[in-house]
C-alpha cells in the first residue's frame, strides 16, 4: 500500500492574515455559512398561551408582519394561524455576509379545550403581536356558589 501525504503549496505572499482571508472566508465559507439566497423552507414564530379565569389568551410573534400577512382559522375546536413572510431582496449594494432572519410560509395549530366559547374568539393585531382572545363557555368560569 502506498502512502502519500496530504501537502498544501504555501503560495509566495502567505501571511497569517491572507491565510484566513483567502481560505478561512474564502468563497466556500461563505456560501455555506452565509449563503445569498434567504432561509425559505418555512419559520416558525413564538407563540405564548395563557388561561385566565374567563379566557384563553394566545398571543404570536410576527416582528415584520401586518395583518394582512396573517390567516387564523378555526375548524373542529383546531385554532390555526398561518401565514408568510417574504424575502425582500432591496439592497442594491454590498456584500450580505450574514442572513438570520427567516422566511417563508409557517403555520400554527392548536386544539382548544372543550370549555372554550368557539363562537366569541376574537384577534387583534398590534406591533407584530397577534392576540387571540378565546372565552371560556359560561358554564366553564368558576364561580362562587352559595351554601344553604
Amino acid at each position: 500500500m502506498t502512502h502519500r501525504a496530504l501537502t498544501r503549496r504555501i503560495p509566495s505572499n502567505f501571511t497569517p492574515a491572507t491565510f484566513l482571508e483567502d481560505d478561512f472566508f474564502g468563497p466556500a465559507f461563505l456560501r455555506t455559512f452565509f449563503p445569498e439566497t434567504p432561509q425559505t423552507q418555512g419559520w416558525v414564530p413564538p407563540v405564548d398561551i395563557r388561561e385566565t379565569a374567563d379566557d384563553y389568551e394566545v398571543v404570536a410573534e410576527l416582528p415584520g408582519m401586518t395583518k394582512k400577512d396573517v390567516s387564523v382559522t378555526l375548524e373542529d375546536n383546531v385554532l390555526t394561524i398561518s401565514g408568510s413572510r417574504e424575502f425582500e431582496n432591496n439592497e442594491t449594494e454590498g456584500t450580505i455576509h450574514r442572513k438570520e432572519r427567516t422566511y417563508g410560509s409557517f403555520t400554527r395549530a392548536f386544539t382548544l379545550p372543550s370549555r372554550a366559547d368557539v363562537n366569541k374568539v376574537k384577534a387583534t393585531f398590534k406591533n407584530g403581536l397577534l392576540t387571540l382572545r378565546v372565552p371560556k363557555a359560561e358554564e366553564a368560569r368558576s364561580r362562587q356558589i352559595e351554601i344553604s
